[in-house]
């Protein structure tokens, strides 16, 4: 049975604050729910190796 929504974002949390604070997390959340829409990217990997905006 797939996870809803709420269990992949738990699940996406869990594991993304081992290496980031919450709000880097949460921006790589809210980019990785976009990605399709962005033009490249680079700056879903600069927030998840920790470069600061």
């Amino acid at each position: 049975m797939p996870l809803t929504r709420e269990q992949r974002r738990d699940k996406f949390f869990r594991c993304a604050e081992r290496v980031l604070d919450r709000a880097g997390a949460e921006r790589l959340a809210e980019r990785l729910e976009r990605i399709d829409d962005l033009p490249d990217v680079r700056e879903v990997m600069d927030i998840a190796r920790g470069s600061r905006e």
